[in-house]
This record gives structure tokens, C-alpha cells and sequence, in this order.
């Protein structure tokens, strides 16, 4: 049994359905915020799988109520019994108009409660920040490279953060893409992400799952770095480190890790933000997993002003009005930071 649900007839019906039609990496992700779910179904004799979606609409009030949970973070545990009700075949009951009304009222709640509650805006993170995360990567980088000096682990994790967060940038990357990226993958005998050399350019593979039956996609991107070998170096020196690890099965895993989630790039990101103090978001604002996503697409913009191509790099769908509308700040200039990472857009018109 994957998950422990209790001994309930229906938990065990449930955990007897996720553990045959649930992957490894929803269990990881998703596990413990299901079984909330499921313990929530057990205690008011309702059915936890399939749910219904009024019983999603009653789970707001029981979050609500328990005050474990802020109204602003709980998407996770709703997209948790999206996911695994998606995966086991069911339609995906926490949806629909009740349910936002619901979170709604629970958040305005809050709010009356504690005003501070309110939670920041989210906003794209600018090419000048991703520079500076380029720049710490490399210093750490060269000083690995220096025989008199030896990185700390914090350094190298350090290290670790910033190539992945800079090649996310690169590449339009979704948190759990960068997450899934696999170092020894079962149909390749390469990483999932590598460097051709001869031609300075970053092969990536990107693997996603569709539908209802979750069918893996596979498509390989190619992004000439011929003209910021520096991304090339910092992703090298990683590589370098990576080599000589054993047991991680995820490309930016490490043995440091103490859970590897689809939070982990989040988790890195505010980890070297912190190292640089000198750049913080607006007041009332906060950079997230999301704003690496939203921050390329601005910027890419910024430089192209070519939606299409953004749209097949980044894996939106063409015409996407959620790309648009909540990804790209069409305010944004294009900058010599914002050209040095999304220049090469340009060739690819």
C-alpha cells in the first residue's frame, strides 16, 4: 500500500486504487495531502474516491475550520484529489463554481480575521535577478575549480540552485518539469538534460503526461548558447558534481535532499534569494516557483514580441489565453539582460 488511508472499507478501496493506477512521482507530491482528504471522507462517511464535488465544497469548511491551512495555499491539496481522481480514471470533482465561491469566502475570511493575511501578488522575476543568480553559480563554480579551496555542502547545493534555476529560465520550465528532469532515465542512456559541446547548444528532453491516461510525451528542444557559454559553465560545473552521486534518480537531486516534491524548485529559488539580498520584489509582491515561468515569458516577449514561438517553447497551447494573461507583462523592455537570455529567440522565428 502506498499510502495509509486507515482501515476503513473505503480507505482501503482507495488506497488500493492509487497504488495501482497512481504514479510514484503523484504519490510523492500529492501523498500526504490526499490522505487528509481521505481521513476527512472517513470521519463524515462520505465517499472519498470518487468524490463528489459537493464533498470538496464541505472539505473547504473543514480546512477552514481546522486552521492548519491558509486559504492562499491550499491549491495543493485540491489538485492533489484532481490529480489522483484523474489518474485512477474519475472525473475531477474539485472544480467548479461552488468551490470557488467557497475558497473565496474562506480567504475573505481570513482577511477580516487578520488583514495581514492577505496574501502578496505574485509577479515575474526579471532577467537582472536571473543574471545575479548566473553570476553566484559561477563564482561558487570557480572556486570548486580552485585546488587550494573546496566548496561546503551548502555551497554546492548552492551551487546546485542556481543551474537549475537559471536552466528552468532558459527553457519556460514548469516546476514539476524541472522537478521530473531524470538523470538515468529507463529509455535513454543520457540525462534527460545535457550539453553538446560542438555546437555550445543545451539538449533538453521534455516528458509530460496527457489526458486521463496520462499517455508520456516526449519532445527534445535545442537552445544554442553559442553567445552565454556562461549558462554552459554553471550547468557543467554541476554536471561535474552530479557524476560522482549515487542513488538520486532526479537530474538536480542530491543526497542533501531531504524530500525531493515539486516544491523543490520553489524551495530553491527563495533559498538563493536570500544570498541576494540586494534583490527583492516590489513591496506587496513575491517572486515564486512561478515567477521563473512568468519572468522568461516577459522577457522573451520583451525581445520577440513573437507569441508563437514563446508558446512552443514554453509547451503552451497556441493562442493560450492563460499564457497571456498570466504569464507575460507585456510592460516589460527589452533589456541587455533580457537579450542575453532570450536572444536566441530571435533565430528561431
Amino acid at each position: 500500500m502506498l499510502i495509509d488511508y486507515g482501515d476503513s472499507p473505503t480507505a482501503t478501496l482507495a488506497a488500493d486504487l492509487v497504488a495501482a493506477s497512481l504514479s510514484t512521482k503523484s504519490v510523492e507530491s500529492y501523498g500526504g495531502k490526499f490522505e487528509k482528504f481521505i481521513r476527512f471522507c472517513t470521519s463524515q462517511n462520505l465517499s472519498p474516491l470518487p468524490a463528489a464535488p459537493e464533498t470538496c465544497v464541505r472539505y473547504v469548511s473543514f480546512l477552514a475550520n481546522e486552521g492548519t491551512v491558509k486559504a492562499e495555499t491550499a491549491q495543493p491539496y485540491f489538485s492533489a484529489i484532481n490529480t489522483i481522481h484523474k489518474q485512477c480514471g474519475f472525473d475531477p470533482p474539485a472544480l467548479g463554481a461552488d468551490l470557488d465561491l467557497a475558497r473565496k469566502g474562506w480567504e475573505q475570511r481570513q482577511t477580516v480575521a487578520d488583514p495581514s493575511a492577505l496574501p502578496p501578488n505574485r509577479v515575474p522575476i526579471p532577467p537582472t535577478v536571473m543574471r545575479a543568480v548566473l553570476q553566484l553559480g559561477l563564482d561558487i563554480a570557480k572556486k570548486n575549480k580552485t585546488k587550494s579551496a573546496h566548496c561546503t555542502a551548502a555551497e554546492i547545493n548552492t551551487l546546485r540552485d542556481c543551474a537549475a534555476l537559471t536552466t528552468s529560465y532558459l527553457f519556460f520550465n514548469r516546476g514539476d518539469t524541472a522537478h521530473g528532469l531524470l538523470w538515468e532515465p529507463e529509455d535513454s542512456t543520457e540525462p534527460d538534460l545535457r550539453i553538446d559541446a560542438a555546437r555550445s547548444s543545451l539538449l533538453f528532453l521534455e516528458r509530460r503526461f496527457k489526458g486521463k491516461s496520462q499517455l508520456l510525451t516526449k519532445r527534445l528542444l535545442v537552445l544554442d548558447c553559442s553567445d552565454k557559454k556562461e549558462c554552459l559553465d554553471l550547468l557543467q560545473a554541476y554536471l561535474d558534481v552530479r557524476q560522482h552521486v549515487r542513488g538520486c534518480k532526479h537530474f538536480w537531486e542530491l543526497p542533501s535532499s531531504k524530500r525531493w516534491l515539486a516544491s523543490s524548485i520553489d524551495d530553491m529559488l527563495q533559498r538563493v534569494l536570500k544570498l541576494l539580498p540586494h534583490h527583492v520584489p516590489p513591496p506587496g509582491c513575491t517572486w515564486t516557483g512561478h515567477s521563473l515561468r512568468s519572468g522568461a515569458a516577459s522577457a522573451g516577449y520583451a525581445v520577440t514580441k513573437d507569441l508563437l514561438v514563446i508558446c512552443h517553447y514554453g509547451g503552451w497551447a497556441r493562442g493560450s489565453d492563460v499564457m497571456q494573461d498570466d504569464y507575460i507583462d507585456p510592460s516589460w523592455r527589452s533589456t541587455p539582460d533580457a537579450r542575453f537570455f532570450f536572444g536566441w529567440l530571435k533565430s528561431a522565428l
